[in-house]
Parts: C-alpha cells; structure tokens; sequence
C-alpha cells in the first residue's frame, strides 16, 4: 500500500485478509479489500496532485511578480506612520480634539473636529470599530479542499493566501 510523506511515495504493508477456509475463496472480502486499497491509492494521487497544481501556481504567481514589473504600477508617495492616538474612554464633560479616539458604548470613535459633544452626534465623530455581538473566533482549517464543507469564520490557505469565509452556505470560488 502506498502513503503519501514528503511530495514522495513510500511503500508499506498490505492489508491483511483473514486467511481462506480450506477450498472455500470468500471472493467478497477480496473485493472489498482491493476496493479499499484502492480507494487508498486514489486519495493519496488526489492529494500530491492538489500539492503540486499549488506549487505551479504559486511558482507561476512568483514569475509574474518578479519577472515582470511593467505589470506594476509607479511606487506610492511615502505617506505617514497608520498609527491612532491612545484611545481614551469618552467622558461627559470633556473635550476631545480632532484626531483623538474614544471607546463610547464598546465601539471606537474619532474625533473629526474639537468637539464636546458625545459620539451618538455624528457629525462630529467617525466611527471607526462598532461593538461585536457574535465574538466568534476564526477556525484555520489548513489548505483549502474542496471536498470539504467550510462555515462561517473557516479559514483556508490557498496558493498562499488566506481566504475566510464569510456567511455558512456559500463556498470558496475557485478561479
């Protein structure tokens, strides 16, 4: 039987069938066991093809990035640090300044002007973070299959990039 370790085949110990009765061939659980076997075959050839079709594209996608630069547009002006000020808990009575980040009712507001007015006016406040409700935890199942079922907050590797999925139901495209 073969397994599939380290993009190589490895050979090991065929399975064990129950010895014949004495001029009686049980051809049932012959055929059961060459099904399993190869059946066995079958996932480890499904699975070093999914690998190497990976690798291709990813070698592929490294070409076009380093092979061919007239793909890429002209470098960015530099720009400032993304940094937000200290976030500060909203007090009543208070005056916050433009740029400035409270947390007022679990979510996080900025400042768009001074203001002493409370984030629920929003002209004066970005909210940048609302509360969450949900507080669920994303689940990283490995390199995408797609034989598998994904949820909500699965997580899955492929060609090297992560992709989430966002609502039960819908399934990872493949283009």
């Amino acid at each position: 039987m073969l397994q599939r370790g380290d993009r190589a085949m490895q050979t090991t110990s065929p399975t064990e069938m129950p010895p014949p009765a004495v001029g009686e061939v049980d051809w049932n659980a012959w055929w059961v066991a060459i099904d399993k076997r190869i059946g066995e075959h079958l996932v480890n050839e499904r699975e070093l093809m999914l690998d190497s079709v990976a690798e291709a594209f990813a070698m592929f996608r490294r070409e076009i990035r380093d092979d061919m630069p007239e793909l890429r547009g002209p470098p960015g002006r530099p720009g400032q640090d993304a940094k937000l000020p200290r976030v500060k808990i909203w007090r009543e009575d208070t005056v916050f300044y433009e740029g400035e980040c409270v947390a007022f009712g679990g979510s996080l507001y900025q400042a768009q002007c001074d203001t002493g007015k409370s984030p629920l006016f929003a002209k004066h406040w970005l909210c940048l973070a609302t509360a969450g409700a949900d507080g669920k935890a994303i689940r990283h199942r490995g390199t995408f299959d797609p034989e598998i079922e994904y949820r909500e907050h699965d997580a899955v590797l492929v060609d090297g990039c992560s992709f989430l999925v966002l609502a039960n139901g819908f399934s990872i495209c493949m283009v």
